[in-house]
């Protein structure tokens, strides 16, 4: 269940491994340099296995040259770079040095294995590499124009092997690696391999049920069966379903036994309303109670409206979530916005005089927006069919955000919220709010990557 040693690891294990060991030892390299493509499912010890051909050419071809890369440093040097010293262990006869600072190993043969990112926009400092292998992490964060920029590096190292080797999850059909592999199959020099999750093993057997719960089945169909399937349709949230998530005409009735969720998206641009949620989040289900929308507003007034509600007068527990871009003073205020959050819910006393207990959970700074979408779909329905999260009558705002929020056109992943779509704002602060749970307190055990 960890990273194997180098003298350990056997392909065999895995049939697909096998598969790809068999095809790379007997490719014929006079022909140019291979371009393996490992397209599959997350835990499907895609990794380990370029990791292991990567450090074989190393050690017995003298002078190779290989760069691993992926989109941000910080993510490789958290991934595949540390499962690649791992993996190494067992050979220190082989090991010039190792720089863990630089990202860069040297072989006593004259080998070189070196790390770096492309996220800076800087092509030009690859320009004078002269490598014989490329390792990418993550291909499909890889725009087509730096796959194309690297590949020129690879073959200019002057030794017999030359290979490029890149993986990932699916992505989308119309994604560019899709064409360019899977499409062109019959290229010599190009070559798939695919995996499926639970072909792996040597998982944990709860690893493969908790990917399940935290995927939509969609997703699920990408992620663990390793299919190119679109999901990327007009809306975000595609998972979320009415007659499934909204208990129209139902009032949520707080339980006493668990904490009240508060979560926060601050706005002041103009028809950008100032946006919260109020609810709880137990049994792994999320129950949203209201929404608040105002416009014109502000942080303090909006915490004034829930106190009018009676909100704070229950007598319980409080766990407040939001955006983590409120840690910036307020151009309408010298404190930030959870400054006067923490204010206001420090100084509050109850009818009967009592104070609050409550705690404000927010992040550094705001989740990947992918991954904030990938998990509100996962709890409006996960690959096991199960339903994790319900709006009631008085969250109806958050109801047409799941339904209507949308990209806006040209931008990535970023949300449309012009004047138009007021209601998006309540949906993303639902979403800070359950990727935070997700991420820091149902997560006791983090995903690993496994041989």
């Amino acid at each position: 269940m960890t990273t194997p040693l180098f003298q350990d690891f056997d392909p065999r294990a895995i049939k697909w491994q096998w598969d790809a060991t068999v095809f790379e030892r007997e490719f014929n390299y006079h022909s140019g340099a291979l371009e393996l493509f490992y397209s599959g499912g997350v835990g499907s010890a895609k990794t380990i296995d370029h990791i292991h051909m990567l450090v074989m050419d190393m050690v017995r071809q003298p002078y190779s040259r290989a760069l691993m890369v992926r989109r941000a440093l910080k993510d490789l040097k958290r991934t595949s770079w540390v499962e690649l010293l791992q993996h190494m262990a067992d050979i220190p006869e082989a090991i010039e040095s190792i720089h863990k600072t630089d990202m860069k190993i040297t072989f006593k043969n004259g080998s070189e294995i070196f790390g770096d990112s492309y996220d800076d926009g800087d092509l030009n400092k690859f320009q004078s590499l002269a490598l014989s292998h490329l390792d990418i992490e993550e291909a499909n964060e890889m725009p087509k124009e730096v796959y194309q920029a690297l590949k020129l590096r690879v073959g200019r190292a002057g030794v017999y092997k030359n290979r490029i080797q890149a993986r990932c999850n699916p992505d989308e059909p119309s994604h560019w690696l899709h064409k360019y592999f899977i499409e062109d199959v019959e290229h010599p020099n190009k070559k798939v391999f695919y995996s499926i999750t639970e072909q792996n093993p040597f998982l944990p057997k709860w690893y493969l049920e908790n990917l399940k719960r935290d995927l939509s089945p969609l997703m699920a169909r990408r992620k663990l069966m390793g299919e190119w399937l679109s999901i990327a349709g007009d809306s975000i949230y595609y998972n979320y379903a009415s007659d499934r998530n909204f208990k129209r005409g139902e009032v949520f009735e707080f339980n006493p036994k668990y904490p009240i969720a508060i979560g926060h998206d601050f706005n002041i641009g103009e028809g950008k309303p100032m946006s919260a949620f109020v609810g709880q989040f137990y049994d792994n289900a999320w129950h949203i109670k209201k929404t608040y929308l105002l416009f014109k507003s502000n942080t303090h007034q909006i915490l004034d409206e829930m106190a009018d509600d009676g909100l704070f007068e229950n007598k319980t527990t409080f766990k407040i979530y939001g955006d983590a871009t409120g840690r910036h003073s307020d151009t309408r205020s010298n404190q930030s916005d959870w400054d006067i959050i923490e204010d206001f819910l420090g100084h509050y006393k109850r009818k009967d005089g009592s104070t609050l207990e409550f705690s404000i959970d927010v992040p550094r700074s705001n989740p990947p927006i992918r991954r904030r979408h990938n998990r509100m779909n996962a709890k409006f329905l996960n690959a096991n069919n199960q339903v994790g999260f319900y709006i009631y009558s008085e969250a109806y705002d958050a109801d047409e955000g799941f339904r209507l929020t949308k990209l806006k056109k040209g931008s990535g992943l970023i949300e449309d919220d012009g004047p138009l779509c007021p209601w998006q704002h309540c949906t993303t602060a639902i979403g800070y709010a359950v990727d935070y749970v997700e991420e820091y307190e149902t997560a006791a055990v983090g995903v690993a990557t496994f041989y």
